[in-house]
């Protein structure tokens, strides 16, 4: 009849000991299993009443043997397993000079060896829905968690592969802010709230898995939820996507009809937007309510979903951006392209942070820029568009390859016309950061991959871009790509763009495209020789 929380600790206190004072420790450990069981039972009672059958049955799931005898124990009562939720773990925070091997395997285990078992004796069951509970600290780091960072983040990249191999399966792979409960003990409780770090309430968290399992089997299989930091502004939970109603406070919806340009940028049978007009689009965004500024390029512009247009894809799209904030002598805007302005069922194709500055700040004396050094390239670009890459002729900005080796690729390419001849209904008379130099230099990058590898590639990333003069030249400009690392399916490059007198007016660093033999069908590259 015991209820509250330090009724029951006394209690443990003074029934669960043979020694005279136990440590604080020692009590926090016993009362946690009075109130899991507690939780345990209530959960049960509640899913009982609506009329739902209930068996619970413990097991180590490291232990392959158990899990696997225990699994078959299941299906005769119950049927063949449907629905999966991997939320085990334990901990022993300490330093990594202080940490046990012990230690190290019991946390790391709990979440990595666990996670295969339950996979394998799982192999023969049609899995519907697969969700792992990964943490924060996975994406972020945590001080005394270098083993428990390590096996979350082991369980995303799980996750990645569980959802190529699953196509009818839908995979998430939470990585979970601290929750007012489980793990989080009222004494760490105490230590977040002295650094003002927000707890997931219990039943928000609860909606959060269940908003999951029911999205779009192609939203991505890693996602973050957080509470964030107090008297930090509007927290996640008050706002979709982690814009409040407030911050949200410009939506520009973009009928996709209206961009006949796109007819010229058809993948796999579909007119797909390229990212180098959704860069315009991120632009726009912000300008749209801060007058004054001038758009000076973008940092972590990022492809989340790609956005095709025909019969079951996207007709339109939202612009959507925040207020906005200074950070230094730059102004900088969340912006991300959805496909519709608010609620629980938005998509989110793109997000970058926009970056302003106002019309008064120079840029400064533009830099002069040293060619590289290239030989000859051995394709022309008629030959390229005809054979490897998709473009039709709007898109065709290539005008000259100049040169090529395994550590770059230069092109000469072509501006854009006005917007009046891409698009019915232009947002701007003028574009902001010329979609068909982007659009070109991403292929260039494209076609670099493919006399590497063999396989073509498709920007997914971009780190930071910055425009050193506020409108292109209408005039060839010149594109000169500069690679990073290439592995087997991604390519991390630098490009810069450089003016007819040598001088650098943009850069584009920490690109990042995808490599994979699939798109060669889409493309025109199948069955070409490098």
């Amino acid at each position: 009849d015991l209820k509250t929380e330090s009724e029951i600790k006394k209690a443990v206190y003074q029934n669960c000991f043979t020694q005279e004072k136990p440590a604080v420790k020692q009590v926090e450990k016993e009362y946690r299993k009075f109130a899991a069981n507690r939780e345990i039972q209530k959960t049960i009672d509640k899913i009982k009443s609506f009329g739902s059958k209930v068996v619970y049955y413990q097991s180590d799931i490291t232990n392959f043997n158990k899990l696997a005898s225990l699994m078959e124990t299941i299906r005769d009562k119950v049927g063949h397993i449907t629905a999966v939720i991997h939320g085990a773990g334990v901990l022993h925070d300490k330093l990594i000079i202080d940490k046990t091997l012990d230690q190290l395997e019991m946390v790391f285990n709990t979440k990595v060896t666990g996670i295969v078992n339950l996979l394998e004796v799982l192999k023969q069951d049609p899995i519907k829905y697969l969700v792992l509970f990964s943490s924060v600290s996975a994406r972020f780091g945590n001080k005394g968690q270098s083993d428990y960072a390590m096996a979350n983040e082991i369980l995303n990249k799980i996750a990645q592969v569980q959802a190529q191999k699953r196509a009818d399966c839908k995979v998430t792979s939470i990585n979970w802010g601290p929750w007012d409960g489980g793990m989080v003990t009222t004494s760490i409780k105490r230590e977040f709230e002295k650094n003002n770090i927000n707890v997931i309430p219990v039943d928000v968290g609860a909606k959060c898995i269940v908003k999951e399992l029911v999205s779009d089997y192609n939203m991505p299989v890693e996602v973050v939820i957080d509470a964030g930091y107090k008297n930090a502004g509007k927290e996640l939970f008050q706002g979709e996507d982690g814009f409040d109603s407030e911050g949200e406070f410009y939506g520009k919806n973009i009928q996709l009809d209206n961009y006949f340009v796109l007819k010229d940028h058809v993948l796999g049978e579909k007119p797909v937007v390229p990212l180098s007009l959704v860069s315009e689009w991120i632009g726009s965004g912000a300008l749209h309510e801060n007058p004054g500024m001038t758009f000076f390029g973008f940092d972590s512009l990022r492809v989340l979903n790609g956005i095709k247009m025909g019969n079951g894809y996207n007709k339109s799209v939202w612009v959507v951006a925040n207020k906005g904030c200074y950070n230094g002598s730059l102004f900088e805007v969340d912006v991300r392209i959805k496909n519709s302005p608010n609620g629980n069922s938005s998509r989110i194709f793109s997000s970058a942070k926009a970056i302003l500055k106002s019309n008064s700040q120079n840029s400064g004396k533009l830099k002069s820029f040293k060619k590289p050094v290239y030989k000859q390239y051995h394709r022309s670009v008629s030959d390229v568009y005809e054979k490897i890459l998709f473009h039709g002729p709007m898109l065709q900005g290539l005008k000259e390859i100049t040169g090529y080796s395994v550590s770059g690729m230069s092109a000469i390419v072509s501006a854009a016309p006005p917007p009046s001849k891409w698009e019915a209904a232009p947002i701007r008379a003028k574009w902001l950061c010329d979609p068909l130099i982007m659009d070109s230099a991403f292929q260039l990058a494209c076609l670099w991959c493919f006399e590497q590898t063999g396989n073509v590639s498709i920007p997914s990333y971009c780190d930071r871009y910055r425009q050193y003069i506020e409108h292109f030249p209408t005039s060839a400009i010149s594109v000169f790509l500069k690679t990073n690392k290439l592995s087997k399916h991604k390519l991390n490059a630098d490009f810069t763009f450089v003016d007819q007198d040598s001088k650098v007016i943009a850069t584009l660093n920490g690109y990042e495209a995808t490599i994979d033999n699939s798109l060669n069908y889409a493309f025109k590259a199948d069955g070409i020789k490098i």
